[in-house]
């Protein structure tokens, strides 16, 4: 093979590494931080097949690969200290029903009305004193090196609803540079303060994503223009050139 031929060769195997779930019609946990108008797209067939790039695709698996090492080293401790671990599973939970009333399901499960569904990286259950623990594992790039001191409001939105619906009494995250491999964390949730926001969230995109009028598009997060799944057709991320496009025009006739 050429050089061009085994790059291309290396780029079609990378971009293979990710494939969707199928479960793009129902609401996620992570929906909880994310825009109800992308969410209603694509739970309504709108948003097309992400196009990711094999870069994309190989930044992903690595997270999918740390993911798995800190899970088995968690896994092999708490299970000599006589938790039931399980890792990687389908939950589905209705928060109109509450605290700790999630249910583990098969990968195939279609949710009833008013239910949301999620996967937990980890869960270790000590029946011996009634606790559970959640832990989710993030990967990403430390900004400038540094390890963060507290996690992402979207990494506590997500880990506290898991948590919440799961009835665990601990919940934390822990955050893995891939870079450095260095790791910050555990940071601990205080589930008591987070469940009256987590409960009506979780409910607040039922309600807005499940119904036939779409809702407004608003972002939630400022970085959540540049990921969303509608592409061009997001009315924020078109809104955010708008404006740099006459900041800059501006700019300009200010420097004449």
């Amino acid at each position: 093979m050429n050089d061009e031929r085994i790059r291309e060769v290396i780029a079609d195997h990378l971009k293979g590494l990710i494939t969707e779930r199928g479960d793009g019609a129902f609401a996620h946990v992570s929906d909880c931080f994310g825009c109800d108008r992308a969410t209603w797209s694509r739970r309504n067939g709108e948003t097309l097949p992400w196009d990711r790039s094999p870069e994309m695709c190989l930044k992903m698996q690595l997270g999918v690969e740390i993911e798995r090492h800190v899970c088995d080293g968690l896994e092999a401790e708490y299970e000599a200290n006589e938790h039931d671990v399980q890792r990687d599973v389908r939950i589905a939970w209705n928060p109109a029903h509450g605290v700790g009333k999630a249910h583990f399901v098969e990968r195939d499960y279609i949710p009833g009305p008013g239910e949301i569904v999620g996967h937990l990286d980890f869960l270790a259950d000590d029946q011996s004193y009634d606790k559970t623990t959640v832990l989710e594992i993030k990967s990403t790039s430390f900004l400038k090196g540094r390890a963060p001191s507290e996690p992402s409001l979207h990494y506590i939105e997500q880990t506290a609803t898991y948590g919440i619906a799961v009835g665990a009494t601990h919940a934390g995250i822990i955050i893995v540079c891939r870079e450095s491999g260095r790791i910050a964390g555990p940071f601990w949730l205080d589930l008591p303060a987070l469940e009256f926001a987590t409960i009506e969230r979780a409910k607040a995109v039922l309600e807005k994503t499940s119904g036939l009028i779409p809702p407004p598009a608003v972002p939630r997060y400022s970085w959540q223009p540049r990921y969303c799944g509608l592409g061009k057709a997001c009315a924020c991320a078109a809104s955010l050139l708008e404006e740099r496009l006459a900041a800059s025009i501006a700019a300009k006739a200010a420097a004449v």
